[in-house]
């Protein structure tokens, strides 16, 4: 095993937080400092060192204890997504920002998703139907997909049929108030402020904004503010286009006649077309929604879509609510969870994911279980950039607050 190539850097972090380590060698730091100066540093037993310091110590190291976990130790489950520390690429300029890195959700390899997990099974087929267009707003147009053999070449499917003309309304409205949704919580996130240090709050007086960031997607650091940005912008790019002037790469599949779920998609890391669509699966739940009234759009409508579609758009997870997650399950190597195991799937959950995680505050009716150790959060720090339904809750949060807005102003429809 080599030696620790950025000691320099972590030792930098070290003296942010304690100008004064070098002078006192009694600091409980100096041991893990020594293991890191050795040769052949063993890994396991620098974090069995870490484990031990005191709570007052790791608090007061977090950031560089931090920075050695994911850039050395590896800590992060097989096929994950490393949360990048919160350390500049380069120095600030003085008076200026430092420019922080992205935290990536990358797609996981896809020759690592076994056939039981793949799907529909055989090769990537082509999209087949007709493009709707929408004249009488931003949405610009889908495809309509007319046959299923022609689209999955799978006979596993339910029964599809084609849109009626009363369909055909539904669904693009549906469309257009969830990228509504997006473009909205696109501008939130690009005024939300950040925090200093570690992202969390010291005390509870802070922007609304960046409080609601917390909640869903952890600390508010430059490079997790950035992350989620670039993942909304990324889905607003791949579904509405240029200022929603082309939404073509989206392909939607009525299956209302046989198939009672709201909606459904694939991740993209497991299954794309050869056309590059995106494939919406709607079943009969996604027809008995309301959306005619401004306050029915809290029927998670917007919020279920949101979530299907950062599965297809950024290849985010399904994840473990916070108590199977405090229970040792993880996402496998393809970013799947462990089959059966019950997923965020409601905002509270969300929220106590991230409470877990980072001994926040816990939310809701649940018992709250044991703050997560340190190696728990070094394993799981990246789950709420990943968790879909973060990002659906996210959404939904956005466009209630604005239907609310227009609702003080006497608006009572969406527009």
């Amino acid at each position: 095993m080599p030696p620790y190539a950025n000691l320099q850097q972590f030792l930098g972090l070290v003296r942010q937080a304690n100008p004064t380590y070098e002078r006192h060698r009694s600091s409980s730091l100096h041991n893990i400092v020594a293991g890191l100066q050795q040769p052949n540093p063993n890994k396991a037993a620098i974090q069995v060192l870490i484990q031990g310091l005191p709570q007052a110590k790791r608090q007061k190291y977090a950031q560089a204890l931090n920075f050695l976990s994911q850039d050395y130790l590896n800590t992060a489950p097989p096929g994950g997504v490393a949360v990048m520390p919160n350390v500049p690429v380069a120095p600030a300029p003085r008076g200026g920002v430092a420019v922080m890195p992205r935290v990536p959700v990358a797609p996981p390899p896809l020759q690592q998703v076994t056939l039981q997990q793949r799907a529909p099974a055989g090769a990537a087929p082509s999209i087949v139907g007709g493009v709707i267009h929408d004249a009488n707003g931003p949405f610009h147009g889908w495809t309509e997909v007319d046959n299923l053999n022609r689209v999955a070449g799978s006979p596993n499917r339910p029964q599809t049929s084609a849109f009626t003309q009363l369909q055909i309304t539904h669904v693009t409205q549906i469309l257009r108030s969830v990228q509504r949704s997006i473009d909205l919580s696109l501008r939130t996130l690009r005024a939300t402020p950040v925090l200093p240090g570690n992202g969390l709050p010291a005390t509870p007086m802070i922007d609304m904004r960046t409080r609601i960031f917390i909640e869903f997607f952890g600390p508010c650091t430059q490079a997790r503010l950035r992350t989620v940005t670039d993942n909304f912008a990324e889905m607003e790019r791949q579904l509405f286009g240029a200022r929603g002037r082309n939404a073509t790469g989206l392909a939607v599949l009525n299956e209302s006649a046989t198939n009672a779920n709201m909606a459904e998609t694939y991740r993209r890391s497991i299954f794309r077309p050869a056309s590059g669509h995106i494939l919406l699966i709607v079943g009969s739940g996604f027809f008995q929604t309301a959306i005619g009234n401004a306050f029915q759009a809290n029927d998670n409508t917007i919020g279920t879509l949101v979530h299907e579609f950062a599965h297809a758009c950024f290849d985010a997870s399904d994840i473990p609510v916070a108590a199977q997650l405090q229970a040792g399950r993880r996402l496998d190597a393809t970013g799947m969870p462990p089959r059966g195991v019950p997923t965020c799937v409601v905002g509270e959950q969300d929220r106590q994911l991230v409470a877990w995680i980072f001994r926040r505050p816990w939310v809701g009716t649940g018992v709250a279980p044991t703050p997560a150790t340190l190696q728990q959060r070094t394993e799981c720090e990246d789950y709420p950039l990943r968790n879909a339904d973060a990002y659906g809750q996210y959404a939904l949060n956005q466009m209630v607050d604005d239907l609310q807005a227009q609702a003080r102003q006497g608006v009572s429809r969406l527009t």
